[in-house]
């Protein structure tokens, strides 16, 4: 497995596709504290915090471009079954795909944060460094962290069930997008689906918002994002390891 993991990394890291997307969330990550500064905008770090907030939802779908380096990238190249035939068990295949978007998402994520991070206390000349946004982002980032790791286990999930590239999008944003709507709308007729929508990922994002979120929302995000992790990731070893390989 070892070999084959080192094998993944050296293609993700050889492929422009991950330093075009690292590169592009960066130079973004760069222009938003630029745009602020040029703005003279009172309490510019406070602003760039509470904005970063904000951002820690959307930051979910980009695990599909991850993923989609990984997993589904071989459906195009059309070499799993090279990798099967080889004799590597689809457990281990899964698996290094499984580590290796974690790894790409934590290095790409990390740059881009750092960067937006950084740049905003050297324009602001550290001014509101320590303010309460700012305190407040980091405990609302650290509530999101096992969140996005369920997110990276449905990513890979989806990348490695689908050959489509259509449906493995269409898949992961209707699970994480529109399964919310659905179980309000039927929570409206049963109520279990009201509970349900509680520990849904987004729902979770959406409780940031709330003034008294604390200790107990910051377990349940995390109980949240290990769980669907857990589950995704059998869920998907299991149907990878019946699907037909072509």
């Amino acid at each position: 497995m070892l070999n084959y993991l080192s094998a993944e990394f050296y293609k993700v890291f050889h492929r422009k596709y991950l330093y075009i997307m690292t590169g592009v969330l960066v130079l973004l990550a760069f222009l938003i504290s630029l745009l602020m500064a040029t703005m003279n905008i009172d309490g510019m770090l406070e602003q760039l915090f509470g904005i970063l907030v904000m951002a820690l939802s959307p930051v979910i779908y980009l695990f599909l471009f991850f993923a989609d380096m990984t997993g589904n990238e071989e459906y195009k190249a059309q070499t799993y079954k090279n990798v099967v035939s080889f004799g590597l068990s689809r457990e281990k295949i899964y698996l290094s795909k499984l580590i290796v978007t974690f790894v790409i998402s934590v290095l790409s994520l990390v740059l881009t944060l750092g960067t937006v991070i950084l740049s905003g206390i050297a324009f602001a000349k550290g001014v509101g460094v320590g303010g309460e946004n700012m305190m407040l982002f980091f405990s609302r980032l650290a509530a999101s962290v096992p969140l996005y790791l369920g997110c990276i286990g449905l990513a890979t999930m989806f990348g490695m069930i689908f050959r489509s590239t259509v449906g493995f999008v269409a898949s992961y944003i209707a699970f994480l997008g529109v399964t919310g709507n659905v179980f309000q709308l039927l929570g409206i007729k049963f109520d279990i689906f009201n509970k349900l929508l509680q520990y849904l990922i987004p729902s979770q994002f959406s409780a940031m918002t709330e003034i008294n979120y604390g200790q107990p929302e910051i377990l349940r995000a995390v109980a949240v994002g290990l769980g669907f992790f857990a589950v995704s990731t059998v869920v998907g070893l299991l149907l990878f390891h019946r699907k037909e390989i072509k």
